[in-house]
């Protein structure tokens, strides 16, 4: 398998890499990134505070701990299934 170069940026600097795959580049990109919806929401400082303590005592982040939760939900009350 040949190498194929490509560019990532962020942060405003372009870093170069190889990664050998046979589809090229962009089939690197689109295989590791899930496909996730965007959530803006707005609570209690102190809920907040208590959250990332939640989620920092079972390892996860907030966002895991917050869908977790949600999940759990959906799921007791019919709408997702087990």
């Amino acid at each position: 398998m040949i190498p194929v170069p490509f560019r990532f940026r962020g942060c405003g600097q372009a870093l170069r890499g190889w990664f050998q795959h046979p589809r090229g580049p962009l089939a690197f990109t689109a295989e590791k990134r899930l496909k996730t919806a965007q959530v803006n929401l707005r609570m209690d400082p102190k809920l907040k505070t208590l959250a990332d303590k939640a989620a920092s005592d079972d390892q996860r982040s907030l966002t895991s701990l917050i869908e977790k939760l949600l999940a759990d939900y959906l799921r007791q009350h019919g709408y997702l299934k087990k």
